[in-house]
């Protein structure tokens, strides 16, 4: 979806594992960016599925984009997520 409507050339996905009670994913591209102050999530619902499943395990999930400078996702989630509402993504630690 990035390149589409972000006309991104380059985009970079990571999954890190930071310690031993959280994962964090980044999604970041060079595309020509928003004001995520200013966009109606609810035309845009990659990012409201997104964000609500993130929220479902407990987890957090930040936007930063500047228009002509590309936009950094950062999602983080406990390993030992706890589902507050149905959530079809689960993480858990595998001992």
């Amino acid at each position: 979806h990035a390149a589409r409507h972000a006309q991104a050339a380059h985009i970079v996905v990571v999954l890190d594992h930071k310690d031993q009670n959280q994962v964090e994913l980044r999604i970041s591209d060079d595309g020509e960016g928003f004001d995520p102050d200013h966009v109606d999530r609810s035309q845009h619902l990659g990012l409201q599925c997104i964000e609500t499943r993130v929220k479902n395990v407990n987890g957090s999930f930040n936007i930063h984009s500047t228009l002509g400078e590309g936009t950094l996702v950062t999602v983080k989630v406990p390993l030992q997520a706890t589902v507050t509402d149905y959530a079809p993504l689960q993480l858990e630690r595998i001992t």
